[in-house]
């Protein structure tokens, strides 16, 4: 039986997306950070460029707007899953806790704050979501692998972000579900980046997950 080499593509994206990060484990001796932002980025040109060359849907998508009607989702998806997030560190603490961005480089800060929500959003939402229409892929199951995917992509933190990290991608994904517009989960995540930073700045919680 033959194979497209559409199909081909599209299957190995989405081995990609799901499974990203695999190559950093045989890296020894590699800063984890270092080899995790390099395998984020290498992975995430490889798929764009392809999306961007072969799937016309893809450069569609750019062109879809939130509108006025939509904007409160924006704030919808940063609260509810920062919400989710507060309340299983506190479950789990007895009080708040924030695994904060450690750097105080523009660079770095600006890549973590900004760069990194704006690629996690079009790999692991956008791009996910097109494969999964072409491959026939039921909804709810996109969501159930973006969520799932999402969360395991954040796997260098603390192991409880593994779990609202989890929460964040399925905010995220049915957001994404209801609006079909990019822009609304990107802006909803960096928002989340944000606050999170700036409320990890505070002497309460700086530093305080990373030592458990």
């Amino acid at each position: 039986m033959g194979i497209s080499l559409t199909l081909f593509l599209n299957l190995n994206c989405l081995m990609l997306i799901l499974f990203p990060y695999g190559k950093m484990f045989a890296q020894k001796g590699v800063n984890k950070a270092e080899s995790f932002s390099k395998s984020v980025c290498s992975t995430a040109f490889f798929i764009i460029v392809y999306f961007f060359c072969c799937i016309p849907t893809f450069v569609d998508s750019f062109f879809v707007f939130p509108t006025i009607r939509q904007i409160p989702w924006i704030l919808g998806g940063s609260v509810l899953s920062l919400l989710i997030e507060f309340s299983i560190f506190i479950i789990k603490y007895k009080k708040l806790k924030i695994a904060t961005i450690r750097s105080g480089k523009f660079f770095e800060l600006s890549l973590m704050l900004v760069m990194i929500p704006i690629l996690e959003e079009i790999i692991y939402v956008l791009c996910l979501h097109i494969l999964c229409e072409s491959l026939n892929i039921p909804t709810f199951l996109f969501i159930i692998m973006s969520s799932i995917s999402f969360g395991l992509g954040h796997f260098i933190y603390p192991k409880i972000n593994i779990v609202t990290k989890t929460i964040w991608g399925l905010v995220f994904s049915v957001i994404y579900v209801l609006t079909g517009c990019i822009y609304i989960v990107i802006i909803s995540h960096i928002i989340n980046n944000l606050f999170l930073y700036l409320l990890g700045k505070t002497q309460k919680f700086k530093g305080d997950l990373w030592k458990n």
